[in-house]
């Protein structure tokens, strides 16, 4: 899945403007189209197919993870499913850096993985069901599942802001 989500990851560069190049604004976009067609055109297994679709779409995001705000953190590890299905997520990270490490001169180490990574474990460390049971019990009146899924984002945001400031 990581080899076919490097294959694909940039098929939009391929539809940019030439009046645009060499700058490709919004081919994240459309490669998650191209990649979606073409993983459909050739019959590639589901989870080939979600990671060309997830690559494309976030590779951009995780190379700017240095610079991310803890919410856009979290965004990404829901977008990818990292929490309940990491594998897919490392696969996301492992083709973002063979992205980033294949342009000449760039350097073989990336440390966004490494950091996107540690950020993952901070985030797993927060107990959910904890915190599902603090809410279902003061939580009454609201929709129970509204409120435990904010205030589990709540703690996760929390808990990144502190692991942020301390790095």
């Amino acid at each position: 899945s990581t080899r076919y989500a490097i294959l694909t990851h940039d098929l939009g560069k391929g539809v940019s403007p030439r009046q645009d190049l060499p700058r490709h604004h919004g081919h994240e976009r459309a490669s998650v189209r191209m990649a979606e067609t073409l993983s459909i055109r050739l019959r590639v297994p589901q989870e080939c197919a979600d990671a060309a679709r997830l690559t494309a779409r976030w590779h951009g995001v995780v190379h700017r993870a240095v610079e991310l705000r803890p919410a856009m953190v979290l965004d990404l590890f829901g977008a990818t499913d990292a929490l309940r299905r990491p594998e897919r997520f490392t696969c996301v990270l492992d083709a973002s850096a063979a992205d980033a490490c294949s342009r000449p001169g760039a350097p073989q180490d990336y440390p966004q993985g490494a950091m996107l990574r540690d950020a993952l474990a901070v985030v797993r460390a927060v107990d959910a069901g904890a915190i599902a049971r603090s809410v279902g019990v003061t939580g009454a009146g609201r929709d129970p599942g509204e409120a435990i899924a904010k205030a589990v984002r709540s703690a996760r945001l929390a808990t990144l802001r502190k692991w942020r400031r301390a790095r």
